[in-house]
């Protein structure tokens, strides 16, 4: 519309006549009292953002108004999309099973959710804004702190520690901690997961403090367990270690360089660099690692490691407990399987005849060999994103899935002049087999 369109016009013939009644009630309300009134209007499929103004004249009456309207769709849409993508994510964050917790830069908390605050014996209320440092224990403040450093280098750590309950009692949780920083590098706080691992850290506490119970457990483990002090040195050696390696646990307790002599030389870089005193040390998460050996008679077999510190009860480190699985049959089956596909793929793909191999529920196509390509005129790649519909005459596609329904159900398995399309729009006819 032009301005001239407006000029002499009502402003309720610019409005369709069932809105007349609601708008008068606003513009009623801006001369009554004499105040601006704004509103939101939905018209036309656009969203409207109305504000009304009246004009005083030099006695204080209302003279005239300033009516205003601007479209807002595009900020309502985005404040939309927004709006829902926080109650998802809020959503997820608040049924989560770990606890969440965010920090500002000065160690106050600035989020908790429930499962986080309800695992110490504290509601959200009780946590948020109060200081990191008033849920721990006087002796851990200073390690605390010192982690606290590691974020504002921009560092990411996962750690065990322990926390005070509102009941006074310890909690012990692994902590995955990270970093928050604006789009500039400026360091705004911290982010972290937190799991309750009380019960797992009592047991492991118990554990240490029976050697023999310990040892009774270990013995009878499948897996191949071991214990080396802060030296290197084996304290203990489980019995399975000979089942995988052909070496007995003695020969290792005698030899503590034996395991790394029989680490297979093109893993042995992996092996070496989580090996580091640092690592011992410092480390306090669960460190996973697979690897090959070479046993005792010269069979490659291939290792799942998993290895933590061990502490003693003044929180120094005395060492470090492994547990090593052999997983060679789970990777032989996994590399046979690859190797299977590969060369049917490479079959397929040989024969002259075209094959496509598609989702019975979905008809998405996830496969066709170089023949079926080249009819059809699409790419792999092209191909990925398509199914069945795609590549037949859209007018007699309720014939041809009928068809396909028989295929599937196995009443079929030959289908006569079907008719195909391809990607220039082309149509030829294709006698189908299908399995």
């Amino acid at each position: 519309l032009e301005i001239r369109d407006f000029v002499g016009k009502n402003v309720f013939d610019l409005i369709p006549p069932e809105l007349t009644a609601t708008r008068k009630v606003f513009l009623e309300q801006a001369v009554s009292e004499k105040a601006n009134v704004h509103w939101e209007d939905v018209l036309y499929g656009r969203t409207f953002e109305n504000s009304v103004y009246p004009v005083l004249d030099d006695a204080g009456r209302v003279d005239s108004m300033a009516v205003y309207a601007a479209d807002i769709t595009e900020r309502k849409q985005a404040e939309n999309l927004l709006a829902d993508s926080e109650k998802r994510y809020r959503l997820i964050v608040e049924t989560a099973h770990e606890g969440i917790l965010t920090a500002d830069k000065n160690n106050r908390i600035t989020y908790i959710n429930k499962r986080g605050a309800e695992a110490g014996g504290y509601s959200v209320e009780e946590m948020t804004g109060q200081p990191l440092h008033k849920f721990l224990f006087q002796d851990d403040t200073s390690i605390q702190e010192k982690r606290m450093e590691s974020r504002l280098r921009g560092e990411s750590e996962t750690y065990e520690t322990r926390v005070r309950r509102k009941d006074g009692s310890v909690m012990w949780i692994l902590a995955s901690a990270t970093p928050i920083t604006d789009d500039h590098g400026t360091f705004l706080g911290s982010f972290a997961m937190l799991t309750d691992i009380t019960d797992r850290k009592k047991a492991e506490n118990d554990l240490r403090k029976s050697l023999e119970r310990y040892r009774l457990i270990a013995d009878y483990n499948y897996d191949w367990e071991y214990w080396i002090d802060d030296e290197k040195h084996f304290l203990y050696v489980s019995p399975s270690c000979e089942r995988i390696t052909g070496y007995s646990a003695k020969e290792f307790k005698d030899d503590p360089s034996l395991l790394e002599r029989i680490i297979h030389p093109g893993d042995q870089n992996r092996w070496l660099d989580h090996l580091p005193d640092e690592c011992c040390r410092n480390h306090e998460g669960i460190h996973t690692e697979d690897f090959r050996i070479i046993t005792r008679s010269g069979d490659i077999r291939w290792i799942a490691h998993a290895c933590q510190p061990v502490f003693g009860e003044s929180g120094i480190p005395i060492g470090r407990r492994a547990s090593n699985r052999d997983i060679t049959d789970r990777i032989n089956a996994e590399e046979a399987l690859t190797q299977s596909e590969r060369r049917y793929k490479g079959i397929f793909d040989g024969v002259n005849q075209g094959i496509l191999i598609a989702e019975i529920e979905t008809l998405s196509i996830k496969y066709a060999n170089s023949a079926m390509r080249g009819l059809l005129g699409y790419s792999a790649d092209e191909l990925e994103g398509l199914n069945l519909f795609d590549i037949h005459p859209r007018e007699q596609l309720t014939d041809i899935m009928n068809r396909f329904q028989h295929h599937a159900s196995g009443l079929k398995t030959v289908e006569e002049s079907i008719p195909v399309t391809r990607k220039d729009g082309t149509i030829f006819h294709a006698q189908i087999t299908s399995t």
